[in-house]
């Protein structure tokens, strides 16, 4: 049916277009992407409608704006600034009339009724305005707008604009990461000044460029409004299947003002984190409580600037400038060491690994304790507006940011020593020109040019080192990691972009706008990224290393034809038109249609492996051992790497409405239809140009193989790994369907605006998403499922079977026989994934200076992949699964949300004429993010740990569950009733397992606990009697009120149960010292409380203290 949706909606656009095109005439409206736009109409009863002047004048900077009505007495002036006030005046040949004090919303369309009577100078004028409380005409779908008085004015730390994201009812942030109607944050597009600003390559959580550097990408200070479209159907907006963020630039004025600013926190302004937590005892029970406190020592983050605009020329030229520097500095604690019951176990054995290190390989691994991250920004923007006649004016600005900061993560499951660290260095400039133009009568034109400029890289912490993981059985589900950071040794980005826009506005007959527009993109890429640099080995024990005998090791490196800095260097582009109509079918309902057609092009091809073509499929025989051996066949693979997919073009028609039932804005229904085309991170893509075999060789070793940890750095290269016999015969593809597209949502929403009695507003909003085209990967060198094992024994649950078991360890099967390649991973599409948002919300605010606000959001999300990761065999290995890799089931989206509440006041006072106070609360609640419970191991023996979904065991005979002593020759299992009681009362005590008890669970089934957050700003601001128009600002912002906990489970999902390998001829691990059958999988349990840990500083009250001088 999905199939049948795009020629639907084209059906259904072109009847609307028809049948409204000869309506009757009524009112118009249209608004640019950076504007607004005033409309309305003149009652006169003295003479002729038709041609009666129109002046729009912005008082700041003189700019005027002119029109004339039409034959029915109607206007419209498209494209005029943002802001106010304006003063709208209408003059005939006997008679003139003016309104002033008027606002205009980015976005909006502000109405005006002007009569006008022959006898008299004054007009009679009534205004109807979308007032403070956002009842717009204008809206057709799900929006909010967020302007100065809420910028100003409620608490923020970050201080950056997504940060005011939260007061949409559609959005859920974490962070800085935006997501919008239960979408991955990296399916939006943000735009500032009309121009792209979102993270195309899509790495950073942000969703805009210098995201890892954890820096805004633009200062708050110069920021004048935005917007959050969840559901525009003005097809001009475009580039998302989540959200779009749109947000506009201060300018300068005729008069001068500005300020200056300094904000400040440190250790003593952020609470201590309290918390109890439950240790383990050496036998692997829950046996005592500590109750925590931890402070935050030696913390310290400022920010400072200044802005200030003014005229250059009066009414004519205008200049405005931000700069800032802002810096971090903090301790990183190891909250593996404070929050994990196996804190013991794993303080001991990393002191043990720490000694290893030294003693045995000369490596200083750094410290588990005290390390200090650093993160700082200069930011710097400039913007000049240009009035250059009566129907010109030009904007030109700029924006640099030079940013770079320390990534010391630590988590739960993750003891990590210093060496980790990794710095992210971001350096950006973007700069953009638009030229509005008024080409007549009900003509205009929006031109739109931008270049952006974006470079980063990563440096290591520390000398060249392998990157090492340490399992073992007395900490199971976390481990010890030391070594160079894998995705940070080689690792450089380099981006260009280009765009154009052109939107064309015109009447051809009283009751229509017209706009035909074109949006288009170039893209640059020069990505450099080899993982495994230096290689990366795993370790099932401590005595495996300290023996130096591996588990698993890889590593990746350039072929001796190419430079050892090899990068994956290619151009993108998506180009799009559209046409819109825009029409007032009567007096209080406006409807506009319109498509549009966006073209992915990728001009370049990647490089062709002639052995993914010619290489032929083998069929593969495991031994009672688990060792796995081919049989050639006849059959080739026949891929072709340097194919991209063609430029299809993706059609995205859409039709929206809004009716003001009694043209008085007491009741307005709104809403639309329509197929919204998005794009994916273009890291995505690169894993093709990247990952095609020939530039590139990977190296996976297996037990198996015999691995030996010998670090010995040479060249770059782990000098025992680089094997050029191996290297090159063996290696990963990451290949992109000839038939991939783009991702296209098909989004339908009706919403109401409604004033209740008290002047209460109130807005409801339902919407439902459903996809059109999404991303699915399949690795395509998977070996068949077979349903037992090689001792003939069944999984848990019926779990497919890709490999062979060798204790803990498991060897794939290949569909080639591993002879060339190991995955081979191909990005397609699905249909498969909807979603749907019901939310309502209050508004009023009251005359003594009270404003209030509070809604609450139902919704749910569905998918198969929910696109976390960056590589392309991460997409595959990460989404967790319950049986085949290649099929994952739908089921909840890692974004999925159910239920969220929040509320904000916000009250002013004066309490004399020199002082007035400001407070602003603002609360949030909502359901935890959804996680996975997997097992610790490779139960599927598709080659990939910790992926595979839980079987959750009905009563102690539905699990073996036993406990490993010993290693090597000495290892003992036996079987372990004790740990069963411990694990029932675990899955008892958790929801969504216990609902599981039978089954295999489903992706995302667990949720982490209710979130609870109230944020308070205080401001005092001070006039100073011997300056007009100066004024001092104090401020105390407080996050998180209270200390609520933030309660996360590291990398979406928890390693509950552990996987012991299959039960040998000869075992005593049944009831009594029994012998289980032969082949019987096993499993371990280490008792623990929950799976979470808490966000450090999120799971704090924070404050931060500001000051600001004003003029």
């Amino acid at each position: 049916m999905r199939k049948q949706v795009l020629s639907l909606c084209i059906a259904i656009l072109f009847g609307a277009m028809c049948s409204v095109l000869f309506s009757p005439i009524t009112p118009l409206h249209a608004q640019g992407v950076t504007s607004g736009a005033i409309s309305g109409s003149v009652k006169f009863s003295g003479g002729s409608l038709s041609g009666i002047n129109i002046i729009a004048i912005h008082e700041p900077t003189g700019t005027q704006y002119k029109t004339g009505t039409k034959s029915n007495g109607e206007f419209l002036i498209s494209n005029v600034r943002v802001g106010g006030p304006y003063t709208v005046k209408a003059s005939a040949v006997s008679a003139n009339g003016s309104v002033a004090n008027q606002t205009v919303k980015l976005g909006q369309n502000l109405r005006i009724v002007i009569a006008l009577n022959e006898k008299v100078t004054q007009a009679n004028a009534i205004t109807v305005i979308a007032d403070k409380n956002n009842v717009d005409v204008s809206k057709t779908g799900a929006q909010t707008n967020i302007g100065k008085e809420q910028l100003n004015n409620f608490p923020t730390i970050s201080r950056s604009f997504q940060d005011f994201a939260k007061f949409s009812p559609q959005v859920v942030t974490t962070g800085s990461s935006i997501s919008v109607a239960g979408k991955n944050n990296r399916y939006n597009n943000i735009q500032i000044d009309g121009s792209n600003y979102t993270d195309l390559f899509g790495l950073g959580s942000s969703g805009t460029p210098g995201g890892q550097a954890s820096t805004n990408p633009v200062s708050l200070d110069a920021i004048e409004e935005f917007q959050v479209l969840v559901a525009p159907f003005d097809v001009r907006q475009g580039r998302f299947t989540g959200g779009g963020i749109n947000a506009i630039t201060r300018s300068g004025t005729n008069s001068f003002s500005g300020s200056v600013y300094h904000f400040q926190r440190n250790e003593a302004m952020i609470d201590s984190l309290i918390y109890t937590r439950n240790v383990l005892s050496s036998k692997g029970t829950l046996d005592s409580s500590i109750r925590t406190a931890t402070g935050f020592p030696n913390f310290n983050e400022r920010q400072t600037g200044f802005r200030i605009g003014g005229p250059i020329i009066k009414d004519k030229l205008f200049f405005f400038v931000n700069a800032e520097n802002t810096e971090r500095r903090q301790p990183i604690e190891n909250i593996a060491l404070t929050q994990s019951a196996y804190a013991k176990q794993l303080d001991s054995v990393a002191t043990l690994v720490k000694g290893v290190l030294t003693n045995t390989y000369g490596y200083n691994p750094g410290v588990l304790k005290g390390f200090e991250v650093v993160r700082p920004s200069t930011k710097l923007f400039a913007r000049l507006d240009w009035n250059i006649d009566e129907s010109n004016s030009l904007t030109l600005r700029n924006n640099y940011i030079s940013a770079y900061d320390d990534n010391y993560s630590t988590t739960l499951t993750s003891l990590r020593f210093s060496d980790r660290n990794y710095r992210f260095n971001n350096n950006q400039n973007s700069t953009v020109l638009e030229l509005n133009s008024s080409l007549g009568d009900n003509m205009n034109n929006e031109l739109i040019v931008g270049y952006t400029r974006i470079r980063d890289f990563r440096e290591v912490t520390g000398n060249p080192f392998p990157a090492v993981t340490i399992r073992d059985a007395s900490f199971p589900g976390s481990a010890i990691q030391f070594g160079s950071e894998e995705f940070s040794i080689l690792n450089k980005l380099d981006q260009d972009v280009i765009e154009f826009t052109d939107n064309f506005t015109f009447s051809p007959a009283d009751n229509h706008v017209v706009t035909i527009g074109t949006q288009n993109e170039i893209f640059s890429f020069k990505n450099l990224f080899i993982r495994d640099a230096y290689g990366t080995y795993a370790f099932n024990t401590y005595a495996d290393f300290a023996a130096g005998r591996a588990a698993t090791a890889s590593m990746s490196f350039a072929r001796s034809s190419f430079d050892p800095q090899w990068s994956a260097a290619f151009t993108a582009m998506q180009l799009g038109g559209y046409i819109q109509d825009e029409i007032t079918v009567s007096e209080g309902l406006k409807v506009n249609v319109g498509i549009r057609v966006d073209v992915p092009v990728f001009p370049d091809a990647p490089s062709s492996n002639i052995n993914a073509d010619t290489s032929f499929t083998r069929t593969a025989t495991v031994s009672s051992t688990g060792a796995v051996t081919y049989a050639a066949t006849t059959n080739r693979l026949g891929l072709k790497t340097n194919e991209m997919p063609g430029s299809a073009l993706l059609f995205s028609p859409r039709i929206g409405f809004n009716w003001d039932v009694n043209n008085d804005q007491s009741l307005i229904l709104r809403g639309g239809a329509g197929i919204f085309t998005g794009r994916i991170p273009f890291v995505w893509i690169s894993n093709h140009y990247g990952n095609t075999g020939v530039e590139i060789a990977r190296l996976s070793l297996t037990a198996k193989d015999s691995v030996k940890f010998n670090p010995t750095i040479a060249d770059s290269l782990s000098s025992n790994l680089k094997d050029p016999t191996k290297a090159a015969a063996v290696t990963e593809l990451n290949l992109t369907g000839n038939e991939f597209k783009m991702p296209q949502t098909f989004r339908a929403n009706l919403g109401i605006d409604y004033k209740l009695p008290g002047d209460i507003n109130l807005t409801l909003d339902g919407m439902y998403s459903m996809n059109l085209n999404e991303i699915a990967y399949t690795d395509l060198n998977l070996g068949e499922r077979r349903d037992t094992t090689q001792l003939g024994s069944r999984l848990p649950g019926g779990r497919g079977i890709y490999g062979g078991f060798s204790g803990r360890n498991t060897n794939p099967r290949f569909l080639d026989g591993r002879s060339k390649f190991t995955n081979i991973i191909l990005l397609s599409n699905t249909d498969m994934g909807y979603s749907y948002n019901v939310s309502a919300q209050l508004q009023k605010s009251w005359s003594f200076g009270l404003d209030a606000m509070i809604a609450y959001t139902n919704s749910a999300s569905y998918d198969i992949n929910s696109g976390l990761s960056s590589q392309a065999v991460s997409q595959w290995r990460f989404n967790y699964v319950q049986d085949n890799p290649n099929t994952p089931t739908l089921s909840r989206s890692y974004f999925d949300i159910p239920h969220r509440m929040i509320g904000s006041l916000a009250y002013k006072i004066e309490v004399m004429p020199e002082l007035t106070f400001k407070a602003s609360v603002f609360y949030e609640g909502r359901s935890g993010q959804p996680f996975s419970y997997v097992y610790d191991g490779d139960l599927n023996a598709d080659g990939q740990t910790s992926n595979d979904l839980i079987y959750v065991p009905k009563d102690m005979n539905d699990i073996n569950l036993v406990t490993v002593s010993g290693s090597g020759a000495n290892t003992k299992i036996a079987r372990s009733d004790a740990a069963y009681t411990a694990l029932d009362r675990y899955i008892s005590a958790d929801e969504a397992l216990n609902a599981a008890r039978g089954t295999i669970m489903e992706r995302n089934a667990a949720r982490e606990p209710w979130n609870n957050r109230i944020d308070f700003r205080l401001a005092a601001d001070i006039r100073n009697p011997f300056a007009d128009g100066h004024n001092l600002e104090v401020t105390l912002d407080i996050i998180n009120v209270g200390s609520s906990p933030f309660k996360v489970v590291p990398n979406q999902s928890d390693a509950l149960i552990r996987f012991e390998g299959l039960a040998a001829a000869v075992n005593t691990a049944g009831l009594n010292g029994t012998a289980l059958p032969v082949g019987s999988p096993m499993f371990s349990f280490r008792d623990k409380e929950n799976p979470y840990q808490y966000s450090d500083l999120l799971s704090r009250m924070q404050m931060q203290f500001g000051v600001r001088y004003s003029f």
